[in-house]
């Protein structure tokens, strides 16, 4: 006998089925139109003013998909940045490159999208941020900080990473608390700190990296701290022993460093971008005109007899070559004349 909840595992409803895994949105369309999926589960809870507002400003169909591909890695991971590179959100949005590139262009003309971090042509993505949801976080951080914001029965339904707490219990916590207890702190300085062998100094720099969470962003420290782990301290070039302390009072100093370095890298990699996109169309154009050429080749040769076909690239050559003093190849006048037969036939 089958067990009792066999019929929970997959149930139809309507033209829907939800199966114990994941839901499939595809389970009802012909093989011809289902495509290949990159999720398998999860969701994504975004709030019904941005979706309206983004919809409302993005007026490009390929800037609004890339869009949302972005808020699917920043406000899906609960975090305001995400890395991606032109590959990887062509692979999801299933748009071409350079079309990725153009709209993303676009995005941060409008000032929806932000560049944290230029990627390289090794492989390193491109660190982007999304100033709507960095503030929408930050928003919602302050909101479920109100007392009463929720009935005390209905705060089960929320992560451990937004309960509710007073601000005596945020004043009796010690303060080496730091954004990774709120899953908001990035892996680098998380791995940093875990790296350090002696307990003494490892709390030691987690409580100036708690100084440094309240007065930087936690992108521009994860900046600072490979700056001077790659180059040293600013004045000597020597490696620094505590780099959380040392940033403590440099940190300022060492960003402007670090953001007169990536405006350059940018411009370089604008600058790449702008001859890889004009190669493309250069390319395409070049793909054209052979098409139009191979074209008027066709209708010439099919709606022209032979001694048409002379006579006319005669006359052309007559009228366009007969004041050089040199003979014009004949594979020149014959390519050029077809081109003009083509214009006055088919202008």
């Amino acid at each position: 006998m089958a067990p009792e909840n066999t019929h929970l595992e997959q149930v139809s409803i309507k033209h829907r089925k939800i199966s114990k895994n994941h839901f499939n949105p595809q389970e009802n369309i012909d093989e011809q139109s289902k495509i290949q999926l990159v999720e398998h589960g999860g969701f994504l809870s975004l709030p019904h003013s941005i979706s309206e507002f983004v919809i409302k400003s993005i007026k490009r169909r390929t800037d609004l998909i890339i869009f949302f591909c972005l808020i699917r890695y920043t406000l899906g991971f609960n975090r305001h940045y995400c890395k991606a590179s032109n590959t990887f959100i062509a692979n999801w949005t299933g748009l071409h490159a350079p079309h990725v590139r153009r709209s993303l262009k676009n995005l941060k003309s409008l000032g929806l999208v932000e560049v944290i971090s230029p990627g390289t042509s090794g492989g390193t993505p491109t660190v982007y941020e999304l100033p709507i949801i960095k503030n929408y976080l930050e928003w919602r951080a302050m909101d479920l900080e109100k007392p009463g914001r929720y009935p005390q029965d209905n705060q089960s339904c929320y992560s451990k990473s937004t309960k509710l707490v007073s601000k005596k219990e945020k004043q009796n916590k010690k303060v080496n608390t730091t954004l990774s207890q709120k899953n908001i702190l990035p892996v680098s300085l998380e791995e940093y700190i875990s790296s350090i062998r002696s307990p003494q100094k490892r709390e030691q720099e987690d409580y100036f990296l708690s100084k440094l969470l309240s007065e930087f962003e936690a992108y521009e420290i994860v900046d600072s701290l490979t700056f001077i782990q790659q180059n040293g301290a600013l004045e000597t070039k020597k490696s620094v022993h505590s780099p959380m302390k040392y940033l403590s009072y440099t940190c300022e100093q060492i960003l402007q460093v670090v953001n007169k370095n990536k405006s350059k890298q940018r411009r370089a990699i604008e600058v790449q971008q702008e001859i890889n996109e004009n190669l493309v169309e250069e390319k395409l154009k070049a793909k054209h005109d052979s098409d139009v050429l191979n074209k008027a080749i066709q209708l010439f040769e099919t709606e022209l007899s032979n001694d048409e076909q002379l006579f006319y690239l005669d006359q052309y050559n007559q009228n366009n070559f007969a004041h050089l003093q040199f003979s014009m190849p004949k594979a020149v006048v014959r390519t050029s004349g077809i081109k003009a037969w083509f214009k006055e036939r088919y202008p």
